[in-house]
């Protein structure tokens, strides 16, 4: 059970960060936040340093080790989306920056909550419970995946786009 647990919390954590509902929502986020570049361009970007830094994490997974980058990208998803809400709370002259704290945002996700739980899910459970942990672990996944995308533009109405952010940061 410890196993199941630890992945169920792993996946949890790592979908209510809130990346898909930004990725799903990019271009939504860049149009409202009017950064002055297509919002077009704007996702590019994002979904370039997603990749990049997907790639990078990769070669340094082995030598940081996961808790450290966990624990990392955890703060830096935490930063990074309370800078997303204190941008819509004073709406600052310099309007690309969004465009900058989700390229952080992604960077930090690709280096901890992005591939870390699904790794995690495969080296602390037993092989014989390992098709079940991993059924139990990708349906939490996606249950919340849906919930995040599902409720965003929800959540951003009812307590604000800052408040959306906010909540995730928490």
């Amino acid at each position: 059970w410890k196993p199941t647990m630890i992945t169920v919390m792993l996946m949890i954590f790592q979908q209510f960060s809130g990346i898909n509902a930004v990725m799903f929502y990019l271009t939504d986020i860049f149009k409202d936040a009017k950064t002055g570049l297509s919002p077009g361009v704007c996702a590019l970007l994002v979904s370039v340093a997603l990749v990049i830094a997907t790639f990078i994490s990769g070669m340094v997974m082995d030598r940081y080790g996961r808790t450290i980058l966990l624990n990392v990208s955890g703060l830096g998803h935490v930063i990074t989306l309370i800078l997303m809400g204190g941008f819509y709370q004073i709406d600052p002259a310099a309007k690309w920056l969004p465009v900058v704290f989700l390229m952080l945002f992604v960077i930090f996700f690709s280096f901890g909550y992005g591939p870390i739980p699904w790794m995690i899910a495969g080296e602390i459970t037993p092989n014989e419970a390992k098709p079940m942990v991993s059924s139990i672990g990708s349906s939490t996944n996606w249950l919340c995946v849906f919930f995040t995308t599902k409720f965003f533009s929800l959540l951003a109405d009812a307590i604000t786009i800052q408040g959306a952010y906010w909540f995730f940061a928490g």
